[in-house]
């Protein structure tokens, strides 16, 4: 869950929960990845309802890496949609470069250094603030919230570990009271957020593979 604080907070305190006040729970809006089954290859994207479907993700293993696209079609003679989003990773470097609406834009998301846990990007949604994914806690890898330039929650996404088509659930924050996170403001937070869980499992799985070689 969000906090609801009366001052600002320091990224640690933002990061780890450690708050005395609490959000009510009509502030928060939690989507819902779910793969269609164990090959993970293609997802929707649910509301809070788990019913209502938001997007529509195909996952490759070349670039770009995720494809996030409208809801699915119920008719057979609808073109094939333009992509909502894609993200693409580099080989050789952490930098993830996503782009949102068919814009020649990249955001960069790039990470803050070894010694400094998380990645941050110029947020078009927030006319170019500085937002940055970093881990809830130091001791889940997967498990980042989104924090803003004052180092105040904007979103949180979880990795469902025990789940062979539950990928993921993603907590969105109410900018102002009674407004909804949602638009483009919603894309980018779930495309981004996406897109650093799935680059720290695909390290993840090659460290474990280097590991028992």
């Amino acid at each position: 869950m969000f906090e609801e604080q009366n001052k600002q907070a320091t990224p640690e305190a933002a990061a780890t929960g450690q708050s005395d006040h609490i959000s009510p729970p009509n502030e928060i809006r939690t989507l819902h990845v779910k793969f269609d089954n164990w090959k993970w290859r293609k997802a929707s994207i649910f509301d809070s309802d788990q019913q209502t479907e938001l997007y529509r993700l195909e996952c490759h293993t070349r670039k770009p890496q995720i494809i996030m696209l409208p809801p699915s079609s119920t008719s057979s003679q609808q073109p094939t949609p333009a992509p909502i989003g894609e993200a693409s990773f580099h080989a050789l470097t952490w930098r993830i470069d996503t782009t949102l609406h068919n814009r020649n834009h990249i955001i960069a998301l790039t990470s803050r250094g070894v010694l400094k846990d998380g990645f941050t990007y110029d947020s078009p949604a927030h006319n170019g603030a500085k937002l940055t994914w970093q881990s809830q806690t130091k001791w889940d890898y997967f498990k980042m919230v989104l924090l803003d330039e004052t180092a105040m929650p904007v979103a949180r996404i979880a990795h469902s570990c025990w789940s062979m088509t539950k990928a993921a659930t993603i907590e969105l924050l109410r900018e102002k009271a009674g407004q909804e996170c949602d638009g483009e403001l919603m894309d980018e937070i779930v495309l981004t957020g996406l897109a650093v869980l799935t680059k720290r499992l695909i390290n993840y799985s090659a460290s474990v593979a280097v590991a028992a070689a």
